[in-house]
C-alpha cells in the first residue's frame, strides 16, 4: 500500500531543500558569487553579471506579458485547491505541497517585480548588485520560515490524526 506522510517521508525534505538552495542560489539567474564579485568592481564579473540579469529579466517579462495572466489564475486556483484539500479536509499530501508551493509562489511574485525593474533599465551598477543581493535575503529568509512552517504544520497535522 502506498503511504502518504509526505511530511514525515524524508523524500519531501530533500525536495523540498534542494528546491529551496536552488531558488536561493541564483537571483534572476545571476549566481551570487558573481554578484559579489561585480560589488567589488571586477569589471568582466559586472559585465557578465549585468547581461545575464537583463537577459533574464527580458524573458520574464516576455512570458509575464504573455501568459501572466493565465498562469497567475491557475496558480491562484491550484494554491486555492491545495489548500482547500490540505486544511479543509486534511489531505496531507495536498498540505505538504502548499506548504512547499505557497512561498514559491511569493518569491515568484517578488522576483517578477524585480525583473521588471531591471528590463525597464532601472536599475543598473551598483543599484543592480544591491537589489540582487536584497533579493537573494528575501528569498533565504522565507525558504527558512517556509521549511519551518511546514515542519510545524507537519507536527500540528499528525497530532490533528493521533486525536491529540
Amino acid at each position: 500500500m502506498m503511504r502518504f506522510d509526505s511530511f514525515f517521508n524524508v523524500w519531501y525534505w530533500i525536495a523540498t531543500t534542494v528546491i529551496w538552495v536552488l531558488v536561493c542560489w541564483r537571483t534572476l539567474g545571476v549566481p551570487h558569487a558573481l554578484v559579489l564579485a561585480a560589488a567589488r568592481d571586477d569589471a568582466a564579473a559586472a559585465e557578465e553579471a549585468a547581461t545575464v540579469a537583463q537577459h533574464s529579466a527580458r524573458r520574464l517579462e516576455a512570458l509575464r506579458r504573455g501568459l501572466g495572466p493565465i498562469l497567475a489564475a491557475l496558480g491562484g486556483f491550484g494554491l486555492a485547491v491545495l489548500a482547500v484539500l490540505g486544511f479543509g479536509l486534511g489531505v496531507e499530501v495536498a498540505l505538504a505541497a502548499f506548504m512547499l508551493l505557497f512561498p514559491l509562489a511569493l518569491v515568484g511574485v517578488a522576483t517578477l517585480s524585480l525583473a521588471r525593474d531591471v528590463a525597464g533599465g532601472d536599475l543598473r551598477g551598483e543599484a543592480l548588485w544591491r537589489r540582487l543581493g536584497r533579493r537573494r535575503m528575501w528569498n533565504q529568509l522565507v525558504a527558512i520560515l517556509s521549511m519551518l512552517s511546514a515542519a510545524l504544520t507537519g507536527i500540528f497535522h499528525y497530532a490533528a490524526t493521533l486525536g491529540m
